[in-house]
């Protein structure tokens, strides 16, 4: 996964953990700053193009250093006359480390089987509507996704599968889905319909049939 955004007149191509050097800004050594500039975004076979950015996407690095290049001598002269000038310049630029892409959008697809019951969902990715661990939108439908493994999983005693890591949650039914897991989904999933209509640019939610 890579983005390209752009700062200071440039564009930069960056994965999580890649350590570069932009035009300087202003930021102290140790704060996170965000680019919003973000003018294409691959992850595997899902590209985003910006026109001219991909709404929503944010890229965050942490700033590392505050230098200045090695000097660059400039020299001028006239012909035919004794005129010799030398100037000395050391450009500053900014040591960024990238964090962890948290800038696109959360997309969360919800499976149904024929009779439109929900048997399963898929979360992934970050809302980037703030700043690592201050990310509200991230936080309440982690909290819905997660409510519903654990209330099919201790409250019904059903058998799922799911998985849980950073950016990602999936849970699904091992059996067809029922009334009882219906209304376990169901909290959830208007949960999420309210947060995406609040925050559009950092929430998709589609419905998927099996």
């Amino acid at each position: 996964m890579y983005a390209i955004f752009q700062t200071g007149g440039k564009q930069y191509r960056v994965s999580e953990g890649d350590v570069i050097t932009v035009e300087k800004i202003a930021a102290n050594e140790g704060d996170v700053v965000t680019f919003d500039q973000v003018l294409t975004v691959v992850n595997d076979a899902d590209v985003k193009v910006g026109t001219p950015v991909v709404e929503g996407a944010k890229i965050t690095a942490k700033v590392e250093k505050q230098d200045k290049a090695r000097k660059i001598l400039v020299f001028k002269y006239k012909a035919k006359s004794n005129y010799r000038r030398r100037q000395g310049h050391r450009q500053p630029f900014t040591k960024l480390t990238i964090e962890k892409n948290r800038s696109i959008m959360i997309k969360i697809s919800v499976m149904r089987q024929d009779d439109d019951k929900v048997i399963g969902l898929l979360v992934e990715g970050h809302a980037g509507a703030g700043a690592y661990g201050q990310d509200i939108v991230c936080a309440g439908i982690s909290a819905l996704a997660q409510s519903v493994i654990l209330g099919l999983a201790k409250h019904l005693h059903r058998e799922i599968n799911y998985d849980v890591k950073p950016g990602y949650l999936s849970v699904a039914l091992k059996d067809k889905a029922d009334d009882l897991t219906e209304a376990v989904f169901a909290v959830a999933v208007l949960g999420f319909a309210e947060i995406e209509k609040s925050n559009p640019k950092n929430v998709s939610v589609l419905n998927i049939r099996r």
